[in-house]
């Protein structure tokens, strides 16, 4: 029989521990189809399919699963009873949340139902077949598991490393982590390693291959589990962090799965790493080989490193490099190589982001009940890591000098009063009926000078004007020392800054943003017209920080969106030999996202990476890293120390304080005291001058008689 025309079958276990959530679980029709003339190629076919529409489901999981891909060619009673077998001891060593039965023939529908009805009897089932005709449907990614096996006779075949290629494939959207393959043959001694090595080459880390010795002959429709025949079974194993390929015979009681990430034995990882403090800082000696790495990515992978046993292999590349992920699904620098594999981590701490796409997706042709026509959804194919800070990108503006008046609202109302006042006092002299004689007085502009204190021409006359004008005095002695008291606290602020507290305030201030190209759409395009007008002038720049930074320092003409972690460490770092800062933050910020580090999808170091990132997390050393290397926590330890000095400071402060006030007072009396001489000699001057000119008037008028 030619290898094409082998009839395969599928089964998929799946083991689910749940963290958060439930997950429904989608039913699947029967359908048929006549036998497929490659099944690499149909099986990656059907896996395209369910991409593009799993796509539209935008459902996110937290949880972990483990997948097992069984395939089954059926030949007689003893390999039923040896998979039997198998399955049994699996099932006690992990929880089987979902099966997924798929087939597409129906040559030995005996087996077929004794396996289904084993299966269905314990587990929810669900049965996909390619012999009807029908629509794709949409399943959980994390329950949709395509579980499959070879029948092997001679050294390796395109189609089995093709079929293994597939399994990387069928694992790209889900949380799959295992693979169970039963292998089915009659050479027994056999070497399977160069299946394993494949696997692992597309990432696969926990496979297991089991070998069934197949003899020859009719197939069996009855089977008898109670009393199942003996089969010799190998089980096939390779530690790829060690090299270490092995094969021994079944033992119900053996470990399946062990956790090889919790020692890689020294294995390399390629690590791409970026200089973009305060998130990670590289140190090179003179022949650019990293001494150290710092702040708090940097130690964050170096702990990673010490807890798992792996070498790094650094690829340090300039921020400008990281790349950026394109509406296509494609993706530029750093994580072109991340999706490409020839980086295994981007390590730095940066930004997950992308441009939303919009999915159109047409139906599905189906010719003799298979998926021929479907349009591929794109796809980045990157994931992240369990994150460490959630950050809001706020936009950054430069120290703009503007003059401000400060003025107290107290003035205000204080004023508002006296004009109040002022209006009552006069509508009340058309009842009081003053004097014809001195009306003056009684002017609104005469009143306002009595309430501040200011004398003015002429005097009241009658009694009832005697007592008003007293009242008036009166309320003088409140508002007068009022209104001084408040005048010497309005201040001229000539050292003051531009304030920005909204979008409008930045659109019409002709700053020009700069801002990293897979940050632009999530920062100007959310409907919002004044933000639409500024992403008209941004800049996007790759490298944004060092650009933004410089440009906004050496021109003040640029306003930087930049993470506020980022943008505090910049602002601390630029201030002036005085302490006085170059930069200031703007409200309101536009958005906030997370930091992490990328990994391909389905990369089997994500779990070991969460597991360590959240304990760094949950002990709060990432926030102690980050102190350390910001220089918050020394700022913060040297004010403990110097509290002892507190009460001399204060007293320093005290004495110099009213040494001044009393100098101020002092001058404020010497002045007033000339003052008030010099009207003295100023008024007996005037007095004797005026007595001199009467005088000399008398005696002119004598001598003309």
């Amino acid at each position: 029989m030619r290898r094409a025309e082998l009839p395969y079958h599928w089964i998929a276990v799946v083991e689910r521990r749940e963290i958060n959530g439930n997950i429904s679980v989608n039913g699947i029709e029967n359908r048929n189809v006549d036998a497929v003339p490659s099944l690499a190629k149909e099986i990656q076919t059907l896996f395209n399919a369910r991409v593009e529409i799993m796509q539209l489901s935008s459902i996110k999981f937290c949880a972990q699963t483990l997948s097992f891909l069984l395939v089954f060619l059926y030949s007689n009673q003893r390999t039923l009873a040896a998979i039997d077998r198998m399955i049994e001891s699996l099932i006690k060593q992990v929880r089987v949340h979902q099966v997924i039965y798929l087939i597409n023939d129906v040559k030995y529908p005996g087996q077929e139902n004794a396996i289904v009805q084993k299966i269905c009897s314990r587990y929810p089932t669900q049965i996909l077949s390619f012999d009807h005709t029908g629509q794709y449907i949409i399943m959980n990614r994390s329950s949709i598991l395509f579980v499959s096996s070879l029948e092997t006779t001679e050294p390796p075949y395109d189609v089995e490393l093709e079929f293994t290629k597939n399994l990387r494939n069928m694992a790209w959207d889900t949380f799959i982590s295992r693979f169970l393959l039963f292998v089915l043959g009659q050479n027994k001694d056999r070497n399977l390693d160069y299946l394993l090595k494949f696997a692992w080459r597309q990432e696969l880390i926990d496979v297991i291959l089991y070998q069934v010795d197949v003899e020859a002959g009719p197939p069996n429709l009855t089977i008898g589990y109670s009393n199942p025949l003996s089969a010799p079974g190998l089980v096939h194993q390779y530690n790829p962090f060690t090299r270490d390929y092995h094969r021994e015979l079944f033992n119900p009681n053996m470990t399946f799965y062990p956790n090889m990430l919790i020692d890689l034995h020294g294995y390399t990882l390629r690590i791409g790493l970026v200089h973009f403090p305060p998130y990670s800082d590289i140190v090179q000696d003179e022949i650019s080989q990293v001494v150290k790495y710092k702040a708090v990515f940097g130690k964050l992978i170096t702990t990673i490193r010490k807890a798992s046993n792996f070498t790094i292999s650094p690829v340090i590349r300039s921020l400008s490099d990281y790349g950026v992920l394109l509406n296509n699904g494609s993706a530029t620098g750093m994580l072109a190589d991340v999706k490409d594999g020839k980086l295994d981590i981007i390590a730095f701490g940066g930004f997950y982001l992308y441009s939303p796409f919009t999915f159109m997706v047409r139906i599905l042709k189906f010719a003799r009940g298979f998926v021929r026509d479907f349009t591929l959804i794109p796809s980045t194919q990157l994931d992240r890591t369990s994150y460490l800070s959630m950050e809001e990108a706020c936009p950054v503006v430069p120290m703009i000098s503007t003059t401000y008046i400060l003025l107290d609202i107290s003035f205000v109302i204080t004023c508002l009063s006296i004009v109040i006042l002022i209006i009552a006092i006069w509508l009340f002299t058309f009842i009081l009926k003053p004097d014809k004689r001195n009306t003056i007085i009684w002017h609104p502009l005469s009143i306002g000078l009595m309430i501040l204190g200011i004398p003015i021409p002429g005097q009241p006359i009658k009694l009832r004007e005697r007592l008003v004008y007293g009242c008036i005095l009166m309320v003088s002695l409140f508002y007068s020392s009022n209104v001084v008291a408040q005048l010497t606290s309005i201040n001229l602020d000539t050292n003051s800054f531009k304030e920005f507290t909204s979008y409008k305030d930045l659109e019409k201030s002709d700053l020009i943003p700069v801002v990293h190209p897979n940050m632009f759409n999530m920062t100007f395009s959310d409907g919002n017209e004044v933000l639409v007008k500024l992403g008209k002038r941004a800049i996007r720049q790759p490298n944004y920080v060092q650009y933004c930074s410089e440009r906004l320092l050496a021109r003040a003409d640029v306003v930087c969106v930049i993470e506020d972690l980022c943008a505090r460490f910049l602002i601390k770092q630029s201030r002036t030999s005085f302490g006085k800062p170059r930069m200031k933050f703007a409200k309101p910020c536009f958005w906030s996202a997370i930091r992490a580090y990328i990994l391909r999808k389905a990369s089997p170091y994500t779990s070991r990476f969460n597991d360590i990132i959240m304990r760094a997390v949950e002990s709060g050393i990432h926030t102690r890293w980050w102190l350390e290397y910001t220089g918050e926590s020394t700022n913060m330890s040297k004010a403990m120390q110097d509290t002892t000095d507190e009460v001399d400071i204060v007293n320093q402060l005290k004495d110099t304080t009213y040494k001044s006030d009393f100098f101020l007072l002092g001058f404020g009396c010497l002045v007033a005291a000339f003052a008030f001489v010099s009207e003295l000699f100023i008024f007996s001057w005037r007095t004797k001058r005026a007595s001199q000119v009467k005088v000399l008037k008398v005696k002119v008028a004598d001598d003309d008689d």
